[in-house]
Order: structure tokens, then C-alpha cells, then sequence
């Protein structure tokens, strides 16, 4: 698939934008955009213009959400087309060419259903993503399966990837760990369960506290209403009788009220209106008075200024006179001077031109003047005659050397004999070479192989238990790993039932030494009564009235009986005593109520005790059994092997350990396998190279098994050859170069020869009126046309000078007209003395005159202002007076003297309503609520002289009857409370097993996750290996060419080898094809593998597209940290992969545009170029 147009309808800076990427091929596009040209809201686009816009975007600066619009045409592998738009829509996005809804399972389809964030990673790449990946082979240290794996997924981060995993399951759970998530939630849920075993009551106890608590709140809550009911009227009382002090101070105050009822209500600031109105009235007047004085003052002023209105009238005249006059002094000082510099400047001229044409005469100088608009032409004509000249004498000089080098070259063509055709010989090399350095790699596959069996050996032998070789090891019948997770588990279970029932009995043991202890101390202070006492006690004295009934109604003799009762005391007297012991008992049990309680639980608590002590003592019985039935079983797992087992954890480890030493004699098979295959290969590619070597003459080889010794003489011959060829090709090409060169100077000369003689008929043409009858050398003709324009300057300023001085003549007789003109009109009995005495007179006189006029300006304009004040005095006082008079009118009086009495009145009314206001709410403070009304009505319906009384009774009734009573009840709702949320505290099992259950949840939910992340690292481990056990040899080849071209062959390309542990990892060749040497990845630069990174991509994109239909390419500015030269070697390998993929390349730097441009214009080239900043 390929996109054949782009079209940024409206969408960031675009407006109708359309990119065009059809073709015969599918090419690589190279979109160049400066910074803020719009390139990063192309590079957005494109893919929501494939995938759909993001829920917020940065690119509707411009154009709204709604007008949103990108577009365009994608081309699938067969030929079909779709055409189709997008607009930001969270339904219905999708629109074909007319506008109408699209189903998006065809644009699916053209795109292979490929998922959005699989097309970034495998069809884009941008600078970021190129270091992360750089840096991520460096971090996995060249681990071949990884660097291919990651290039192939698209990822950039696979270590890191892996790391997560990994941290994350540890994290969750460890064998052996304590602070994991899953092990602490493990720890808690066995101490829940064990608390919820220790934590029951008695359901019936617990139901009769509640009832009697709830009897005893219900009684308690009517006592307490009834007292509320009684301190509410105690209050009512106590309220009225603080109020009688503020109800009849409020009735005199409402009396004095309405006598002043005829008082007329004025504003708050009447006073303060009042008197700045009249002081404003005393300011006026004031002002009015000193105004008129001073207006008298000005026009008197005005009176006696006198101004000669004639010399006003003419200053305009005046002044131009005056400004006149400086000029025409300056000019009178300044024409003598001109008079000079005239005659020098024409001295000077006519001996310019006597040494450039001494037969003319000055006059006809300027006649030449015309020859100044051929100076570029002559200097032309000067130029090249230099040229001419230097250019036949360098080509005399250059024939000769030519003719004297095609000699030498033919002498050492001849010596160097025919041509050989090399390329059976190259490709034999190369056939050769592709396996690497074969012989080291079998020595130290051999050395390796030989160190492994003896690390093999040594480990098994300190591993212990059991010994063999490494081919029995793979034989061995070993048990499963999970058969001894199991028993495992299963001894763990066991050691940790026999740790908790021991940790149980220790506890329940000290349990039962706090509770004889608690019990010792009760005791200790005196007997604790108990129920079972008391009824005894009662049941003795009951058979005591028994006796004394018998005795004292029946008649009966109970002597004997009475004895057996008491044996020293009579009858009676034992009775009583017996009554006395039951009261106090039954006050006992009250008054200790505490203490019978406390005595009963300890009692209760040591019964359960000692029965969960035998609990213990069974399952300690039962574990036991169990234990002994493991051990047999756990010994019947390894008869087979033969191997006598130590304990779980200990097998546990030593068959990790012995598994890994399995996997290793795995590996020891399959490295023999390898040196076996390594040797035929060596074999079969010394043959193919001395076979190929027999046709050019050489059967004389090393001999010898190894191939570098036969590698390394094949290339120094091949080289030597190679080498005569090139300096034949060499001698060859220069020949013909030198041929051409002769001919090109032949050519030359006889070019010059005509155009020399060209060059001889302009220059008379152009020079001919500068020399007159001589001639003029092309060396004198650049003096002769600035002796020329020397001579013509003077001139021009001699010219210069005589229009001055006209000027100044003219402007001196201007200037005395005007001034006799003047002087007539003005001072006619005068007579006229000249300018220069004249106008300094007359301006003098216009000055003062100015001045008298300006006094006379400003004097009106002081007394109309003045006068404007009066006016408005008179005004401001006419609205003072009527103001006064309105508040005259709302004081009800016709003279503003009677003013200040209505005042005095109205401020006692506002004092008396304010003191109305204060009493009354004082008096609310008092009401409860209920209003001064409700006061004054409860007032009237009771003797005031009784409230003391009143107020005694019901203190005495809450004193003496409620508040005891309420306090007893108090208590007992304290206690059975207290006893409540005692019993309450023992019973936790309910919420303890809601806390088990809670955390059996999230062991659950951690156990998945944890299992999850454990499957997903093993199942990224083996994909990673398949990967590269299928994918290896042809990515390999892939990526070593794209390396090779990357680097511009400073690396010859890539190759698998093994590191230290025996893991495969990925080398570079450093070096052309015979030197080549090695380097691992951390050796090299960053910039190099970062283009390591990127032939690993190049090379998954071209594996996968032999499988799979074609994608775009897209690139962000991948290229900004490379060099020139390998910019370019990018460019080209991008152009090359362009003929099968299409290739989108996204960049803000013009230099990459020059080098595409370059590129783009070589026949075979596969580059369009397009610029978003062109209109």
C-alpha cells in the first residue's frame, strides 16, 4: 500500500494544501518545512488523517474543531484506490469524495487492519525513537536476540521492557521474602485467622445488656423531658422578672414620645446643610465685593494704553526685512571670496586640457564631454586586451607540457602488459569470507568447549549429592520442580502449623497466668460476691422463717432442727442474723457490681482457656501424624534417582542449580555440534578457493587445514593484481584526457586570433576623439579619461561660481527696493538712508509695539474672566438663598432664626427614639423568642410580687426530685454502656473475617497479576529466542549491507558471535574485506550505533515485505546528529529501498534538501522533494 495524495484541507497552518506522492515507483518523499513552515502539524496529520484525531488537538490555532478537514488517496498492492476524508467528529468521522458517511472497515482493510500503535512502531521511526534504540543495543550488550527481536517489533525499549517485568513480579512475591506485597498480605490473613478463633461472646448475655440498656435510655429520655419542661418555665419566670426594669422605663419613654409628637421630622444632615450653606452665603458675598474693586482697577488700566497700529499692521513686512537683511551681510562677506575661487578653478581647467588636447581651446572642452559615458566600455576593452594577451602565453606554455605527458603515459602503458579480468577471483574472496574468521572461531569454539566440561565438572562436584558425566545428567529421572514446590509447600504448611500452635500455647499459657494472677488480686482486698453466694445465702435464711413459723404459728418444736440451724445462737437470734447477711450480701452485690462482674468474665476467660489448651494439644497430635506421612512420601520422590534428599529448600535449590547444569551439557552437545559443523565449512570453503585460484595460474597454495593463512595470500595477489589494473585503467584514462586537452587548446588559440583582431577595431572606435592624431595605448587610457574628467569638474564649478555671485547681486537690489518702499509708507518726512540703517529702526519699534499689544491682551483677558466670577457669584448666592429657604420650609418656619430651636427639638426626639430602641432590645435579649408583647401579656396575667416564690418552687422541684433521679440513671446507662462496648471489643470475628475475606480478594487479584507478569517475561524470553533461531541468518545479511552503506564502508558489516557467558551477540567489522577486525557495540561511538540501530530496522522492513504487503515508511527527522557524509550515504540507501516501499522522510534542515536534490538528479534516482513553505 502506498498514498498516492495528502491533502491538508484545513487543518494547523494549512489552508487547501495538497501533497502529491504519486509515481511509477513508490519513492522517497522528502518533506522539508523550516521551523514553523508547519512540518510537525504535517507529520500529526498524516496519521490522524489514517487513524483518526485525537480527542485534543494543538492544531486548531487556525481553523476550528468543526472545520477540521484532512484528505486524500491511498493505493493498495493490487491496484485498488481508495479515496476518502476526515474531519474531527467523534461519529461519522470518516467521508468519502462526496462528503457522505464512509464504512471504515475499507479503510481497515487497505491499511491490513494493522492497530495504530503497531504502525508506529513498525512503520515509523523519528530522532528519539533512533537514540532510545541506540542506546537500548548498548544496554543489552549486543545480545543478538534482542538488538534483532526489538529492530523487528518496532521497539525501542525492549531491556526496559523486560526490567519492568521483572521488578514488577519481584515486587509482588518472592519465595523467601518478607516485605513483597503477596507475603506481607500472606502474613496478615494466618494473623486474622488466628484472632478470629480467640474472639466469641455469648449471644443471649449480649441481647439482655442491650435490652436493659435500651429500658434504662427510654426512662432516662422521659426524666429528661420532664425536667426540660420545668427549667423551660423556671425560665420564663426568671426572664420576666429581669425585664420589669426595661418595661417601665419603656413606657415613660413612649409617653415623652408622644408629647413631642408635633415635631417635624428633618433629614440627619439638616444641621450640617445648615450651617455650610450659610457660611457658603458669607464666602460670596465676600468674594462679590473684592471682584468688583478689582474690575475697576483693570479698565483703568485699559484707558491708558496708547499703540501705533500703522507699524503693527506692516509686521509681517518688518520681519521678512529683518530676516533679509542678515542674509544679504552674509552674502556681501562671502562675494569677494567667490570672485577668487572662480579664477583659480578656470586656471587650473584650461591647463588640464592643454595636457590631454593641446590643439583645442578650453571652450571646446566640453565637446568631449560625452567620451566620460564610455569609461566602462574602454575599461572593458582594457581588461580584455590583458586577457588576450595572458591567455595566448599560458597556452604556448600548456601544449608543451600536454605533448611531453602523453609521451611518458604511452611508455608506461606498454610496460605494464595486457589486462586481466578479476571479478571470479573477488567473488571467490568474498564466498570465502563470508563465514568471518572461521579458524578463530573454531579455536575458541574448541577452547571453550574444553573450559565449559571442566567449569561443568567442577560445579557438579561442588554442587554434591549426586555425580556422573554430562550425557547421564541429561538421562537423570529427576522429579518435577513443581512436584517440589508442592511438598515444598506442604512442609512449609506443616513447620508453620507446628510454629502457630506452639506461639498458641505459649499464648494461651500466659493468658492463663495474667488471669490467676487478676483473679489472686481481686481476691486479695476481700471475697467477691457472687449470685450463686447470695442465693445460698437467702435460701438459709428463708429455712430460718420456716423454722420460726413452724415454731411460732404451728406450735411445733423445732428445737433439735434449731440447733442443727445455728448451734449457739437461739432461734431469733440466727434468723436475724441470717436476714442482716442476705441484705448485705444483695447491697454487696450492688454496691460491687463492678468487681462481681469483672470476678465472673476472669472466671469465664479461664475455663476457655484451659479448653482451647487441649484444642492445641489435639492438633498438635494430628500435625504430627501428617508430619510423618510427608517424610515418607518426600523420600519416595527421589528412590528413582537414587539420591538420598536433604529438605525441600535444599532440593529446591540444588535442582535450580543442577537444571542449569543440565541446560549447560545441553549446550555442551550443541557447541560440539557446532566445531564439527565449523570444520566441514572451513573445509568446503578452502576448496571452493583454491578451485577457483587454479585458472589464473596459481597451484602453488599454503597448505594446511586453516583458511585465513590461504585467505591472507589470496588477498595480498588479489590486491597486487588489482592494483596493475587500476593503474592500467588509470595511464588509459589519462591518455585520453590528454588527448583532449591538446585539441580543447588548439581550439583556443585560434578562438584568440579572431578575437584579438576584433578587440583592435573597437578599440579605435571608442578611443579615437580622447587621442586625436596619435595613437593611445590601452595603458594610457584610463589617465587620459581622468585627466578629461578633472578638466570638465573645474569647469563645472567655475559655472557654479559665476551663478552665485548673480544671485547675490540680484538679492541685494530686491532688498533695497523693499526697504525705500517700506520707509515711504511709514516715516515719509524721512529721508532714506539705506537698508543697512533703516530696517534695525524699524524693528525696534515693531518690538515695543508687540509688547504694548500683548499688555493689552492680557489686561481684557483678566477683566472679562473677573467679570465672569461676578456673574456667577451673583448666581451661587441666589441658589444659597433658596436652599436656606427650603429648609425653613421642612423645619415649618418662615426665618431661618427660628432654625436653630426646631433643631434642638428634634435632636431630644432622636435621642428619646434611640433610647426606645436600646430598651426595646433589651428587652428581646429577655423574651426567649417570643417577643416585648408576650413579655407585657404574661406580665398582666401574674402578681409580680410572687415571681421569687414562683421561681424558688421550681428550683427546688429540679434540685431535689429530677436531677438526682437523672444522675442515677445517668450512671446506669454509663455502665451498661461500658459493659456493652467491653463485650463489643471481644466480639470481632465478624469484621476480622470481612478483613480476611477482603485480603483472600487481593491476594487473588495480586497472585493473577503476579502469575501474569511471570508468563508475560517467559513468554518474551522464548519469543525473543525463536525470533532469532528463525530470523538470524537472512536479517544478518540484510543489516550488514544496510550497516555497510550507512557507514560509507567504514564498517565492512555485521557478524554473530558469542561473548564470555557463551551468550550470541552482534559484532561490527571494522575495515575493509581483508582487515577486517571485530567491535563490539560498546566500543562503538553513538552516532555509529545509532546507524546500527537503523540497519536493524531497514533489514526487518525489507524481511518482512517477502512475506507481507508493502507500508509506508515514515520518518521524522532522523538524520540530525549525522554528518554529512553519511547523511548522504542515508539518503541513497532510503532512495534504494524506495523502488519497493514508499519512504516519507519528514526534516526541518535545508542541507538534506540539497544532498535530495543531488540525489533526485540521477537517472536511476528515486526522490521527490516537497516544500512547505512555498506557496
Amino acid at each position: 500500500m502506498r498514498i498516492l495524495r495528502f491533502d491538508l484541507t484545513a487543518y494547523g497552518p494549512f489552508t487547501g494544501r495538497s501533497l502529491d506522492f504519486s509515481g511509477t515507483t513508490p519513492g522517497l518523499h522528502l518533506i522539508h518545512g523550516p521551523n514553523e513552515a508547519g512540518k510537525s502539524s504535517a507529520l500529526r496529520g498524516l496519521r490522524a488523517w489514517l487513524y483518526g484525531f485525537p480527542e485534543r488537538t494543538a492544531d486548531d490555532f487556525l481553523h476550528p474543531y468543526a472545520q477540521l478537514l484532512l484528505g486524500g488517496e491511498l493505493e493498495g498492492a493490487d491496484g485498488s484506490r481508495l479515496t476518502f476524508q476526515r474531519r474531527k467528529r467523534r461519529k461519522d468521522d470518516l467521508l468519502d469524495e462526496e462528503g457522505r458517511p464512509l464504512d471504515p472497515g475499507r479503510l481497515a482493510a487497505m491499511l491490513q487492519n494493522i492497530h495504530p500503535a503497531v504502525f508506529d512502531s513498525l512503520h515509523g521511526i523519528n530522532h528519539e525513537r533512533l537514540i532510545q534504540g541506540g542506546e537500548e543495543i548498548l544496554d543489552q550488550e549486543g545480545e543478538l536476540g534482542q538488538a534483532l527481536f526489538a529492530a523487528g517489533a518496532g521497539l525501542d525499549s525492549l531491556r526496559a521492557l523486560q526490567n519492568a517485568l521483572t521488578e514488577e513480579a519481584e515486587s509482588l512475591y518472592k519465595p523467601r521474602g518478607q516485605k513483597q506485597a503477596i507475603n506481607q498480605a500472606l502474613t496478615e490473613h494466618e494473623d486474622i485467622r488466628r484472632r478470629i478463633k480467640e474472639h466469641s461472646i455469648s449471644a443471649p448475655a449480649f441481647r439482655d445488656l442491650e435490652e436493659r440498656l435500651e429500658g434504662s435510655l427510654r426512662e432516662l429520655n422521659v426524666l429528661e423531658s420532664q425536667r426540660g419542661e420545668v427549667e423551660a418555665q423556671k425560665r420564663r419566670w426568671e426572664r420576666l422578672q429581669q425585664a420589669l426594669p426595661q418595661l417601665a422605663l419603656r413606657r415613660g419613654l413612649q409617653q415623652r414620645l408622644a408629647e413631642l409628637a408635633d415635631v417635624p421630622t428633618l433629614p440627619a444632615d439638616f444641621s450640617s446643610r445648615r450651617r455650610e450653606l450659610e457660611g457658603r452665603l458669607r464666602a460670596a458675598l465676600v468674594l462679590r465685593d473684592e471682584g468688583s474693586r478689582q474690575l475697576q482697577e483693570l479698565q483703568q488700566h485699559l484707558a491708558a494704553l496708547v499703540l501705533p497700529r500703522p507699524l503693527l499692521e506692516r509686521a509681517p513686512r518688518i520681519d521678512d526685512l529683518a530676516q533679509r537683511l542678515g542674509s544679504h551681510l552674509k552674502a556681501q562677506a562671502d562675494r569677494g571670496k567667490i570672485l577668487g575661487l572662480r579664477s583659480g578653478d578656470r586656471g587650473e581647467a584650461e591647463s588640464l586640457f592643454q595636457q590631454l588636447r593641446p590643439d583645442l581651446t578650453l571652450d571646446q572642452a566640453g565637446e568631449l564631454r560625452f567620451l566620460l559615458s564610455r569609461r566602462r566600455s574602454i575599461e572593458e576593452l582594457v581588461a580584455r586586451h590583458v586577457a588576450l594577451t595572458q591567455g595566448s602565453r599560458q597556452a604556448g606554455q600548456h601544449l608543451r607540457r600536454l605533448r611531453q605527458e602523453q609521451h611518458e603515459s604511452r611508455q608506461q602503458l606498454a610496460a605494464l602488459g595486457p589486462a586481466e579480468e578479476l571479478s571470479p577471483w573477488r567473488a571467490a574472496m568474498t564466498l570465502a569470507r563470508q563465514g568471518g574468521d572461521i579458524d578463530a572461531v573454531l579455536s575458541r569454539l574448541e577452547t571453550q568447549e574444553q573450559q565449559e566440561r571442566n567449569r561443568w565438572t567442577i560445579d557438579l562436584t561442588g554442587l554434591g549429592i549426586w555425580c556422573g558425566d554430562p550425557t547421564q545428567a541429561l538421562l537423570l529421572p529427576l522429579p518435577l520442580v513443581e512436584t517440589l514446590r508442592q511438598a515444598a509447600q506442604l512442609h512449609q504448611e506443616l513447620e508453620r502449623r507446628r510454629q502457630t500452635l506452639l506461639e498458641r500455647r505459649n499464648e494461651t499459657g500466659e493468658a492463663l497466668s495474667r488471669l490467676a494472677v487478676e483473679l489472686t488480686e481481686l481476691c486479695a482486698v476481700g471475697s467477691v460476691p457472687d449470685e450463686e453466694e447470695l442465693l445460698r445465702t437467702r435460701r438459709d435464711r428463708d429455712h430460718g422463717w420456716a423454722l420460726l413459723t413452724r415454731q411460732w404459728l404451728g406450735q411445733e418444736d423445732v428445737t433439735a432442727e434449731g440447733r442443727r440451724y445455728d448451734p449457739v445462737l437461739p432461734l431469733h437470734q440466727a434468723f436475724a442474723t441470717r436476714v442482716t447477711a442476705a441484705d448485705e450480701l444483695g447491697d454487696r452485690l450492688r454496691r460491687e457490681a463492678d468487681r462481681v462482674q469483672r470476678a465472673a468474665r476472669l472466671q469465664g476467660e479461664q475455663g476457655r482457656l484451659e479448653a482451647e489448651l487441649r484444642e492445641l494439644q489435639h492438633q498438635e497430635d494430628s500435625r504430627l501424624r501428617e508430619q510423618a506421612l510427608w517424610k515418607q512420601g518426600w523420600r519416595a520422590t527421589w528412590v528413582a534417582t537414587g539420591i538420598v534428599p536433604l529438605g525441600p529448600d535444599e532440593m529446591l535449590a540444588w535442582l535450580s542449580e543442577f537444571r542449569e547444569l543440565r541446560q549447560r551439557a545441553e549446550d555442551l552437545g550443541r557447541l560440539a555440534q557446532e566445531i564439527r559443523r565449523c570444520r566441514e565449512e572451513r573445509h568446503r570453503l578452502r576448496q571452493q578457493l583454491t578451485a577457483a585460484l587454479a585458472p589464473f595460474g596459481q597451484t602453488t597454495v599454503p597448505l594446511g587445514e586453516q583458511l585465513a593463512p590461504l585467505l591472507l595470500w589470496a588477498g595480498d595477489e588479489l590486491q597486487r593484481r588489482e592494483t596493475t589494473e587500476q593503474d592500467r585503467r588509470r595511464l588509459a584514462e589519462r591518455l585520453r584526457d590528454l588527448q583532449r586537452r591538446h585539441q580543447e587548446l588548439t581550439d583556443e588559440e585560434h578562438l584568440r586570433e579572431e578575437e584579438t583582431a576584433v578587440w583592435q577595431q573597437h578599440w579605435l572606435e571608442q578611443t579615437g576623439p580622447l587621442a586625436g592624431a596619435r595613437s593611445l595605448a590601452p595603458a594610457e587610457a584610463g589617465d587620459a579619461l581622468d585627466l578629461l574628467q578633472k578638466c570638465l569638474n573645474k569647469l563645472d564649478l567655475v559655472k557654479g561660481h559665476e551663478r552665485r555671485i548673480e544671485g547675490i547681486d540680484r538679492d541685494a537690489q530686491a532688498l533695497e527696493h523693499d526697504t525705500a518702499e517700506l520707509a515711504a509708507e511709514l516715516l515719509p518726512e524721512q529721508p532714506f538712508r539705506g537698508c543697512e540703517s533703516l530696517i534695525p529702526i524699524l524693528f525696534k519699534q515693531l518690538v515695543e509695539a508687540r509688547q504694548a499689544e500683548t499688555r493689552r491682551q492680557e489686561l481684557q483677558r483678566s477683566a472679562g474672566a473677573l467679570a465672569k466670577r461676578l456673574r456667577e457669584g451673583e448666581l451661587t448666592t441666589g441658589v444659597l438663598l433658596a436652599e436656606l429657604a427650603e429648609l425653613c420650609r421642612l423645619a415649618g418656619c418662615d426665618r431661618t432664626e427660628e432654625l436653630d430651636a426646631i433643631e434642638q427639638r428634634h435632636a431630644e426626639l432622636q435621642e428619646l427614639r434611640r433610647r426606645l430602641e436600646e430598651c426595646e432590645t433589651a428587652l428581646l435579649k429577655n423574651t426567649g423568642g417570643q417577643g416585648i408583647d408576650a413579655l407585657e401579656t404574661l406580665m398582666a396575667a401574674v402578681e409580680v410580687d410572687r415571681l421569687p416564690e414562683l421561681i424558688a418552687r421550681h428550683e427546688q422541684e429540679i434540685t431535689a426530685d429530677l436531677a438526682p433521679r437523672a444522675r442515677l440513671l445517668a450512671e446506669t446507662v454509663g455502665r451498661l454502656q461500658q459493659e456493652l462496648t467491653q463485650m463489643r471489643a471481644q466480639q470481632g470475628a465478624a469484621g476480622l473475617a470481612a478483613e480476611a475475606a477482603v485480603l483472600e480478594a487481593t491476594l487473588l487479584q495480586r497472585g493473577r497479576r503476579w502469575l501474569q507478569l511471570r508468563a508475560a517475561a517467559a513468554i518474551l524470553t522464548r519469543e525473543i529466542e525463536r525470533y532469532r533461531l528463525e530470523h538470524q541468518g537472512p536479517l544478518l545479511r540484510l543489516a550488514s549491507d544496510y550497516f555497510r552503506r550507512l557507514t560509507r564502508d567504514a564498517y565492512h558489516g555485521l557478524m554473530a558471535d558469542e561473548d564470555e557467558g557463551g551468550r550470541p551477540v552482534l559484532t561490527g567489522l571494522r575495515g575493509d574485506v581483508t582487515t577486517a577486525r571485530q567491535v563490539t557495540v560498546g566500543h562503538m561511538s553513538t552516532g555509529t550505533r545509532d546507524q546500527l540501530y537503523l540497519a536493524l530496522r531497514l533489514a526487518a522492513l525489507t524481511h518482512r515485505q517477502e512475506s507481507a504487503e508493502a507500508m509506508p515508511l515514515i520518518i521524522d527527522d532522523i538524520l540530525v546528529n549525522f554528518d554529512d557524509e553519511r547523511s548522504l550515504a542515508t539518503l541513497e540507501v532510503l532512495a534504494d529501498l524506495a523502488r519497493q516501499t514508499q519512504v516519507i522522510l519528514f526534516t526541518h534542515h535545508r542541507r538534506l534538501w540539497q544532498q535530495a536534490e543531488g540525489l533526485g538528479d540521477q537517472a536511476d534516482a528515486h526522490i521527490r522533494l516537497h516544500d512547505l513553505a512555498a506557496p
